[in-house]
């Protein structure tokens, strides 16, 4: 017997043509994510998740880049109880969008750490180079010594960045341009921004991505993240 999961549905457009369709015929639920409970229920993870549907509609918010709400069903929510402890048993949630969240969303790129992926070539020219080499002093100069370990020898640490630099400049902008919120916010155009870069141990380094990831939101509203990884 499979061990019992929350599973959260969403509500994805079956075209994407612009403008986007949002008739409903056009809208169809699919999975999204699944947390297992095991793993919710976990000691060491609930020390810090004293609200997990509150975490899970989180979660569900900065990786589909929308605001929505969970339900049981897929009709407009009543109001969902945050605070409830967890099920026992297998449960179904949906996250309800409103339209203008819909035309908001701008789902987290499965493929984002896949440097296969890119279209993006890596220059050597001198001015990439400049660009690196600052990169690397402004991430030691902001976070000092290896953001997980405390490690401070730069001979074994790199700055990372959290958007591969194979992405390049127009992806970034890219995803920046559709997770701003307010008017006024800062887009990202340049791959090389230290606001996209952590400074890690070079073991952590390689396994960013891979084995663990960050996630990176802004402070102050929960549900709208700047950079997002899977």
């Amino acid at each position: 017997m499979a061990d019992p999961t929350i599973t959260i549905f969403v509500s994805l457009p079956e075209s994407v043509q612009e403008p986007l369709d949002l008739n409903e015929n056009n809208w169809a639920w699919k999975p999204w994510l699944v947390f297992p409970l095991a793993a919710l229920n976990d000691p060491r993870f609930k020390k810090v998740l004293l609200k997990p549907f509150k975490w899970i509609h989180f979660a569900t918010g900065v990786t589909l880049c929308a605001h929505g709400d969970l339900s049981y069903g897929p009709s407009r929510p009543a109001e969902f109880d945050y605070d409830q402890p967890l099920p026992t048993q297998c449960l179904e949630l949906y996250y309800w969008l409103e339209d203008d969240e819909k035309l908001r969303m701008f789902p987290v790129d499965a493929n984002l750490m896949d440097d296969r992926t890119s279209v993006h070539q890596v220059s050597t020219t001198p001015s990439e180079s400049s660009s690196h080499a600052e990169f690397r002093c402004d991430i030691e100069s902001r976070d000092g010594a290896c953001v997980l370990s405390g490690m401070r020898d730069r001979l074994v640490c790199d700055p990372a960045h959290i958007i591969p630099h194979s992405k390049g400049d127009d992806y970034i902008k890219a995803v920046m341009e559709h997770r701003v919120r307010q008017e006024g916010d800062e887009i990202i155009e340049d791959i090389n921004d230290v606001r996209n870069g952590i400074y890690l141990q070079k073991v952590f380094h390689a396994l960013f991505g891979r084995l663990f990831a960050f996630l990176v939101v802004r402070v102050g509203f929960a549900d709208d993240g700047h950079l997002i990884l899977p």
